[in-house]
């Protein structure tokens, strides 16, 4: 057990076996009163490419929209080939936020007290964030459910022996491919950690953090080659992970001052006025006219959908983004500020007026307050964190720009927040922070503080519960 525990042995299988199922309790009432019958948001497109693979092909000849990996429409595959109604998948998600939750604490318990990885646990099961999207069929759950996969066995595999830490590290890259496959906004971070790995290992710095590191990243990075292969046969480039990030640098560059930012649908670009006034004609251009794609029906909508949301669309959006750019290449810093306060705080957005909810506004500034407290004192030299730990910060860090400098709203850091906390409750650990020297100490301070990190690592890093 840690050396930070601070609660009795004998209540930890009660904090670990029996919140999480107090929380899936809860997320399957709440599931059962919040789910409907009818599409909500992305729901169709996911329901739309299982059924697609039904009949042998992922998206069909004369539509090229890619706009999703394929991970989660093979997830609902069975429960759309056998009739299953989508109240089901719904309710796993439930059982899935409780499995991250236990994921998560396991994780934590590795490092601190059992009253502080229960503190990470109730976050993540708690949080208005958590479920904002838990009723709907929509990748943010799974995503969760994958990341604290990807964290426990990344982290596993650095306190084990040699064959079940390669057994561990190879689980996370399975975790980690899935994860990249059902949100492929992952693809790039994944991509440059296996290059950084890659290149510390042929530069000599190896390390058992850089073995499962490196045998992580290869296991997620083979799992996305046949999606690779499939998005080069349809668009022609290479690394190509879907037809939608033109759009969000379309709307990120935008030169109107009264737009935020944020990503608009063909039917919010048709029904809004001021939407329709500045980017009308263009979405005409694009998919014909617009009444062409209005009402839900499915069957109706698709052939413009995939015209705007097809890989030519989104080539020619990439074009158009990056001269609005160099045109106003402060609209997109403003929009980039913006999209930040939407990734961690869900505001501020261009037509929706809703109330704050000073719950999540709160919870999230204590979060990135520690964050940036733990930050400061590691850049300091006043804390040690385990390689592990810093490493999946990094790829957090990662993902967080590539987000923001894309296109956030607040659903996407759910998946980053296992990964935050981790940070955070191991960081803010008082056992790991050293003292600043005194005047006079000079390097004899340093070394004993060297030699405090050394222990530190070897003898608290790796306790388990």
């Amino acid at each position: 057990m840690s050396a930070q525990a601070s609660t009795n042995e004998s209540t930890e299988p009660l904090l670990t076996r029996w919140y999480p199922l107090g929380i899936f309790v809860l997320a399957s009432a709440w599931v059962l009163d919040k789910a409907r019958d009818k599409f909500t948001g992305d729901e169709w497109r996911y329901v739309w490419y299982a059924k697609n693979i039904l009949q042998g092909f992922y998206t069909p000849s004369d539509n090229e929209m890619v706009w999703n990996g394929p991970a989660y429409p093979l997830w609902l595959l069975p429960f759309v080939a056998t009739g299953t109604p989508l109240l089901v998948p719904k309710l796993l998600n439930a059982a899935l936020l409780a499995l991250a939750v236990l994921y998560l604490h396991r994780t934590l318990r590795r490092y601190v007290s059992p009253v502080r990885a229960s503190i990470g646990g109730l976050v993540l099961g708690l949080s208005p964030l958590t479920y904002q999207n838990l009723h709907l069929v929509h990748t943010e759950t799974m995503a969760v459910f994958l990341m604290t996969g990807l964290v426990f066995h990344l982290c596993a595999s650095q306190a084990e022996g040699e064959r079940r830490s390669r057994r561990h590290a190879v689980i996370a890259g399975l975790f980690l491919g899935s994860l990249v496959l059902t949100k492929v906004s992952f693809g790039p971070p994944l991509f440059i950690s296996l290059c950084l790995a890659l290149a510390l290992w042929a530069l000599g710095r190896r390390s058992p953090l850089g073995r499962g590191a490196l045998e992580a990243c290869l296991v997620a990075f083979a799992m996305c080659v046949p999606w690779l292969l499939y998005t080069r046969h349809m668009s022609g480039k290479w690394f190509y992970w879907a037809s939608g990030a033109g759009q969000l640098i379309y709307w990120m560059t935008s030169p109107y001052k009264e737009e935020l930012g944020e990503w608009f649908h063909h039917g919010q670009v048709k029904n809004v006025p001021m939407l329709r006034e500045h980017h009308g004609q263009l979405y005409d251009q694009m998919i014909g006219d617009l009444r062409e794609v209005a009402g839900t029906d499915l069957e109706r909508m698709m052939p413009g959908v995939g015209r705007l949301c097809g890989i030519k669309a989104d080539l020619a959006f990439w074009q158009i983004g990056f001269r609005q750019f160099r045109e106003h290449p402060e609209n997109y810093l403003r929009n980039w500020v913006f999209n930040v306060g939407r990734l961690f705080f869900d505001h501020p957005y261009t037509l929706k007026r809703k109330q704050y909810s000073m719950t999540l506004v709160g919870l999230h500034l204590v979060l990135l307050g520690a964050v940036a407290a733990v930050g400061a004192r590691r850049l300091r030299g006043r804390l040690t964190l385990p390689p592990e730990v810093e490493a999946l910060a990094l790829f957090a860090l990662v993902s967080t720009a590539i987000s923001t400098g894309l296109g956030a709203v607040g659903r996407y850091f759910l998946p980053l927040y296992p990964a935050y906390l981790l940070v955070a409750l191991v960081g803010t650990s008082p056992e790991r922070w050293h003292p600043a020297p005194r005047a006079g100490e000079g390097e004899a301070a340093g070394e004993d503080e060297g030699e405090g990190e050394g222990e530190g690592e070897g003898e608290g890093d790796r306790a388990k519960a």
